[in-house]
């Protein structure tokens, strides 16, 4: 019987252990619904890609990608997928809803810029345009060499002597960078003297014959609390600025053509109209950055067409002066074409600093050369050929 009671003893116990229910502790639910939300994310945005929902505006200025075929994946599956991952960001849903959301509450909350490279943010909501040299053509930090100088230089007289051949008349204007004109709304300083002083001397120096126009100078004169000049979200002046450059350099040509019966006008009406801008537009901001901005009202109605590689403005004005435009964006006929339509019967306007033999292409029978150059670039006006 002690035997019998020894072997059930030592005979291992059959019975079910009893069910443990594992309870789910609130870290393991956040858990879960974090990786619930990641999943319904990374699927949502190639769900709305495929159903169509639109990326918004193209704020890049840029070609987008187009999406790859079929053929491209059998014959090259790597240059697909390199293809099809461009395409997909270019077209990603809702990209630019995106993008305006985080720039406005960087903008307007933290007060900074996006792309600080490119765009700072100043005072008072201003932008400031900071590619292309800018911030150290203003800040004194680039000046020019000796070589570059003397580049300069022989690059004017070359153009100086063509056209005085062809008995026309040369200017050169030099359009302050908005940093110079509204210092005041700038967070960074500007140096009083920049490249454009040091290559003003230098020309001074060298008894060169071309008028050397500084929109800077004769801007601060007519820059006053309620006559803003320059947009508060553009690169460029606006349209008084730009009235206030035509001022000086229709000035100019009065002196330099007696002979021609030339009104400048100085006074008009200003009305105003609503404007961004491209430093907005560089912040995916263009729809929310806006400003009403003045035009000046004037007495002559232009009338614009397409001339070659320019513009030509004419008006019925009367005055025989005919003015040939060529440079950058602040020459264009947007800003200036109305404006040198109340002094001259014709004006030509070429978007267009690189190439001197277009602008004899296209001179025709103008009286004078204005050749605009923005204050960053001031190299331009070396170049003859481009």
């Amino acid at each position: 019987m002690s035997n019998r009671k020894n072997i059930m003893a030592n005979e291992p116990n059959t019975q079910p252990e009893p069910i443990k229910h594992k309870h789910i502790t609130i870290g393991s639910a956040i858990s879960l619904v974090f990786v619930i939300l990641f999943m319904c994310i990374i699927s949502a945005f190639p769900i709305m890609y495929f159903c169509g929902v639109s990326a918004g505006k193209n704020y890049e200025n840029k070609v987008l990608t187009n999406a790859p075929k079929l053929d491209e994946l059998i014959n090259n599956y790597t240059g697909y997928a390199d293809t099809f991952e461009q395409h997909f960001n270019d077209y990603f849903p809702l990209r630019s809803n995106m993008l305006e959301l985080y720039s406005y509450l960087e903008y307007k909350v933290f007060n900074t810029s996006l792309l600080p490279d490119t765009t700072s943010i100043g005072k008072n909501g201003w932008l400031f345009y900071e590619s292309w040299g800018t911030r150290p053509a203003v800040s004194g930090q680039a000046m020019l060499s000796a070589a570059a100088l003397e580049s300069i230089y022989n690059g004017i007289m070359e153009k100086y002597n063509t056209l005085k051949a062809m008995g026309k008349k040369y200017i050169i204007y030099l359009a302050a960078e908005k940093q110079m004109v509204y210092p005041e709304h700038d967070r960074l300083e500007n140096a009083e003297y920049t490249l454009i002083d040091q290559l003003r001397e230098y020309l001074n120096s060298k008894n060169c014959p071309v008028p050397f126009i500084y929109s800077k100078d004769y801007l601060l004169t007519k820059k006053t609390s309620t006559n803003q000049l320059y947009y508060k979200y553009d690169t460029h002046w606006n349209l008084l600025g730009s009235h206030y450059g035509y001022e000086s350099v229709m000035t100019k040509i009065k002196e330099m053509l007696p002979e021609k019966n030339i009104n400048v006008v100085t006074e008009f009406d200003l009305t105003s109209s609503k404007r961004s801008g491209d430093l907005a537009t560089t912040l995916f901001l263009s729809k929310y950055l806006v400003e009403d901005t003045p035009v000046p009202v004037y007495e002559h109605t232009p009338t614009y067409r397409g001339y070659g590689p320019t513009v030509r403005v004419t008006s019925n004005v009367n005055s025989d002066l005919k003015v040939f435009i060529y440079g950058d964006s602040f020459a264009q006929a947007d800003y200036w074409g109305a404006a040198f339509a109340q002094s001259a019967c014709e004006t030509r306007i070429l978007h267009n600093a690189n190439n001197f033999q277009v602008l004899l292409d296209n001179l025709g029978d103008c009286d004078v050369v204005v050749e605009e150059c923005v204050q960053r670039v001031p190299t331009t006006l070396g170049r003859v050929m481009f």
